[in-house]
């Protein structure tokens, strides 16, 4: 990430981008890179308590040499092959655990779809990472598996449902790692813990090998240090092979973001409800941010949207989702699901047909209207979370996924990218919605270049390492 002839970041800093052309130029091996980062994971994830399982070291260096092996003849299966990578535990990899934070007995028979699409693409999945039970919470800390902490700060949580996903990336463990997004479960842990979280459109990437929580929101996402790596793993789950830039920034930064005052179907910043739950600091900074992008971007007016209450009619229908796909599970051995979930699922069982018809209501309410409002501008802006991330020790808002449930409700894709580092050290995400998917992250690239660069997890997890 650092130029002008400065000395190059470490390794576990660095994008996508750079640790190809690094392979590429042969400064380091497939197997050296490989044993940097399992090395760092031994290292350090006892604190951070992002992974639960690991591919066996024999099969992982044979897959290293025969990634090496493809790059000294030249036929490397596309730019990132022979590149750690790493994937939620409610996606299928062969012979792991496969459990979604609860099934403890289940393993892989078989690779998941989007599994078998990155070692197509000669990444190298060194194993699952760490979830909130059943994909259905914010806050990652697993009654079967452990605690996931924020490498930022261990105290405080990593986000969810994907927490282990969005903190390994942090950490450096891993430089990519897929999740599952329904309701926000991508970008919500990747704003907490400081790195880029892309949800695609709803039906983008397959979802064979997922263990469901909502048939009708599930999906798979991407947690990366930045928009432009989230572009080269799209193109390696694609199967396409075209070079990208080796760099973080494609560019350098313009001298201003994208925008023309009064351009139709321009950019435009969400105007947010006073009701929201919205913490002093996120509020303070926001308001900056769009106070300095208003000369060209236009504000679209969310003021008078209940965005809760569409984020609870969206719960409600995962639930029942969840309840139905695992109803057998839960009726033949109940004890495999913590009493919080299980009071969870009784509870959604017992509401009305009025009352799922009513959250059906919101639900398509929410969709038409984000619908016609992107008829009217291309991207929108808004923050990623109502709060920085709340510590482990205290209770958790219930408006955590107030602002990212819109964009899943509506089957759009939306990126959430580190935007600043609040005074306490924390990271601070916002995150771009859109019609389409290259728009909204071309744009996620060049807002990114504006911002200042991301306060990577040092003080707890990384210390004195070059």
């Amino acid at each position: 990430m650092k130029s002008g002839g400065q000395a190059p970041a470490p390794r576990w800093q660095q994008g996508l981008g750079e640790l190809a052309a690094a392979l590429a130029a042969g400064t380091v091996s497939v197997r050296e890179l490989l044993n940097y980062f399992l090395e760092r994971i031994e290292r350090h994830d006892p604190k951070v308590g992002a992974f639960n399982d690991r591919v066996a070291a024999s099969q992982l260096a044979e897959a290293a040499r025969a990634s090496e092996l493809r790059r000294a003849r030249g036929r490397p299966r596309s730019i990132l092959d022979g590149i750690p990578c790493a994937v939620k535990a409610n996606i299928a990899v062969q012979g792991l655990p496969w459990h979604a934070g609860a099934y403890r007995q289940r393993r892989a028979r078989s690779h998941a779809e989007v599994v078998q699409a990155l070692e197509n693409a000669g990444l190298l999945v060194v194993g699952t990472l760490n979830m909130h039970e059943a994909a259905l919470g914010v806050t990652t800390n697993n009654p079967w598996f452990g605690r996931t902490r924020n490498p930022h700060d261990l105290e405080r949580i990593p986000g969810g449902s994907s927490g282990g996903s969005a903190a390994a990336v942090a950490a450096g463990l891993v430089p990519v790692a897929l999740g599952s997004d329904s309701l926000g479960s991508v970008r919500l842990p990747s704003a907490f813990c400081g790195v880029t979280g892309f949800k695609p459109a709803l039906g983008r990437l397959p979802t064979q090998g997922l263990i469901p929580l909502s048939a009708t929101l599930d999906l798979i996402g991407i947690h990366a240090r930045t928009p432009l790596c989230v572009q080269q793993v799209l193109a390696c789950l694609d199967g396409r092979t075209a070079k990208l830039p080796p760099s973080d920034h494609a560019t350098a930064p313009p001298s201003d973001l994208p925008g023309t005052p009064g351009e139709p179907g321009g950019l435009a910043y969400a105007q947010l409800p006073e009701a929201l739950d919205l913490s002093d600091e996120m509020t303070s900074f926001y308001a900056d941010r769009c106070q300095r992008l208003e000369a060209a971007w236009q504000p679209s007016d969310w003021r008078h949207l209940d965005l809760p209450a569409s984020r609870r009619a969206g719960l409600l229908l995962c639930e029942l989702d969840l309840l139905a796909a695992h109803e057998q599970e839960l009726t033949s051995n109940p004890g495999q699901f913590s009493s919080m979930l299980r009071e969870m699922l009784g509870w959604a069982a017992a509401q009305s047909e009025g009352k799922v018809r009513q959250a059906q209501a919101k639900v398509g309410k929410m969709q038409d209207w984000l619908e016609n409002e992107l008829r009217r501008y291309r991207c929108i802006l808004l923050p990623t979370s109502t709060h920085l991330p709340p510590r482990a020790d205290e209770e958790v808002p219930a408006s955590l996924a107030d602002l990212t449930a819109p964009a899943s409700l509506a089957g759009i894709p939306a990126c959430s990218v580190p935007a600043a580092t609040s005074v306490r050290g924390l990271p601070i995400g916002l995150q771009l919605l859109g019609r389409d998917e290259t728009e909204v992250l071309e744009l996620a690239t060049a807002f990114y270049a504006h911002c200042p660069p991301p306060a990577f997890a040092e003080p707890e997890t990384i210390q004195n390492e070059s």
